[in-house]
């Protein structure tokens, strides 16, 4: 018995001493600042540990939009960081994850709980027995407390955990954030072109109402339908419509640029589209190596943030065979020991060891299953980056031949210019009627819009592959952490 007391004080004094370190552990973890916290717009590089921010002051509202102003790239990034639903609503998932972090710190320290009993005696069967003591009968109420200890290795494994999910928190607001940012520069070109396409069409629908005009002076002696006026008259209403047509398109890119940055769709957006190509000039794929741009990717580092997770998974299902303890305070005595008779009840303090004796390999299997994800997640990365290796190859091709394309309808429009310079001197002379100008005139119009197309193209080619190694998220929002751990 002795023996049996010395090692219950023993195990005691350990057990307050090992309570006093997990304290100081989790006080310690919860004071860290391993990550900042949310961003104070304007500031670009929020992402960036390394630079403290100032809170906003009281009543300060960050605006980037004015009605009168001409928006270029960088604005509309700049307002879409700030007003953009889909950013707002991944601003909301790092707070959630956030608070997830702090509330697994705070598990180590044991979740207490009061227990208040009220106890009536319904049937008093030994009223009046002498033995039952003076307040037998009478309404009694106790009041104990009673807590437990988590797994302080679970806890441990699982705040490594919430860790890891908190970077993955920040990547992938990184990733959307420079999603929205791809979908601004991909319709700010589009924009660009359909604006040139309606310029081109406004001015050469005026050349053709001037030949409409000059045909009817000219021609009006003449019987032939075919080469009266009615050819050139053609050709313009054709215009008209395929200019309506074009600055319809026109407001429809506009319309998904209000809703990508998160204007309402009825304000005005006076913007400068073609500054997307001083972004699309900063980038030189002439010598990138696609095995570093695949390592400096969010999806790579994603998908080995999955094996680690997975690892603390395993980790996590080991640590369950850890006992848990229990605290309890109440007027429970224990073995061998009891209350006073007729007397002041003790109050007696309960620590509770609960050793997983036999759990049939469920947490084996639970090790198990982890092990397996783990390895599944390693074939994972390994597929996605050899098909990224594959893509790039793919993305390289596709440049070049949007490159082709262009050159292509570069030197049409270049042939269809010097057609219809013959065809016009032709007319002049009269060895040529408005059938073949105005089909000329057509082939010149629709060569250079080819041109126009095949520019847009190109600069799309160059969008995607300036996104697929990183260097558009990189030039706005800067390196990432885990390139500069790398």
């Amino acid at each position: 018995m002795r023996a049996m007391r010395a090692f219950g004080v023993w195990l005691m004094r350990h057990l307050l001493i090992t309570a006093c370190l997990l304290l100081q552990f989790a006080f310690a973890t919860a004071c860290s600042n391993t990550y900042p916290g949310l961003p104070q717009l304007p500031q670009k590089d929020w992402l960036n540990p390394d630079k403290k921010r100032e809170p906003p002051k009281e009543g300060e509202k960050f605006s980037f939009y004015s009605p009168d102003k001409v928006m270029n790239m960088d604005d509309l990034v700049w307002l879409a960081i700030q007003d953009s639903p889909v950013i707002s609503r991944g601003m909301i998932n790092l707070e959630i994850q956030e608070i997830q972090k702090r509330d697994a710190q705070w598990r180590y320290l044991p979740e207490m709980h009061l227990s208040y009993v009220v106890s009536n005696n319904l049937t008093q069967y030994n009223k009046g027995n002498p033995y039952a003591g003076e307040n037998y009968g009478e309404t009694g109420y106790q009041l104990s407390f009673y807590g437990f200890f988590n797994n302080p290795v679970a806890t441990f494994f699982s705040n490594k955990a919430q860790d890891e999910l908190l970077q993955v928190a920040i990547v992938s607001q990184r990733k959307a954030i420079t999603e929205v940012i791809l979908n601004i520069a991909r319709t700010l070109l589009q924009i660009n072109a359909k604006e040139k396409i309606i310029a081109l069409l406004e001015q050469e629908l005026g050349q053709s109402q001037k030949k409409s005009e000059h045909a009817k002076t000219s021609d009006s002696a003449k019987t032939n339908l075919y080469e009266l006026p009615s050819t050139s008259e053609d050709q313009a209403s054709e215009l008209e419509l395929r200019l309506k047509e074009m600055k319809m398109w026109l407001a429809t890119d506009r319309t998904t640029l209000k809703q990508l940055v998160g204007l309402d769709l009825k304000s005005a957006l006076k913007l400068d589209a073609a500054s997307v190509f001083g972004l699309l000039d900063k980038f030189d794929p002439a010598g990138l190596d696609w095995k570093k741009c695949w390592d400096g990717t969010e999806e790579r580092y994603l998908l080995h943030q999955q094996v680690r997770l997975e690892n603390a998974n395993i980790l996590l299902a080991w640590a369950q065979y850890v006992p848990n303890i229990n605290i309890g305070i109440n007027e429970s005595p224990p073995n061998g020991q009891s209350q006073p008779y007729d007397g002041q009840s003790d109050q007696f303090l309960h620590l509770t060891f609960d050793f997983p004796l036999l759990d049939w390999g469920h947490r084996w299997r639970m090790a198990d299953i982890a092990s397996a994800r783990k390895r599944q997640g390693q074939i994972d990365e390994i597929q996605r980056e050899r098909a990224y290796g594959e893509q790039w190859l793919l993305q390289e091709q596709k440049y070049m031949l949007a490159q082709a394309r262009l050159e292509r309808s570069r030197k049409a429009a270049e042939n269809a210019a010097k057609r219809l310079q013959t065809v016009e001197v032709a007319y002049r002379n009269g060895t040529a009627d408005m059938v073949f100008l105005t089909d000329a005139v057509s082939r010149d119009l629709e060569s250079r819009v080819q041109v126009l197309n095949a520019e847009c193209e190109l600069g799309l080619q160059k969008l995607a592959w300036m996104h697929m190694a990183s260097r558009l998220g990189r030039h706005y929002l800067g390196q990432a952490g885990y390139e500069k751990e790398q």
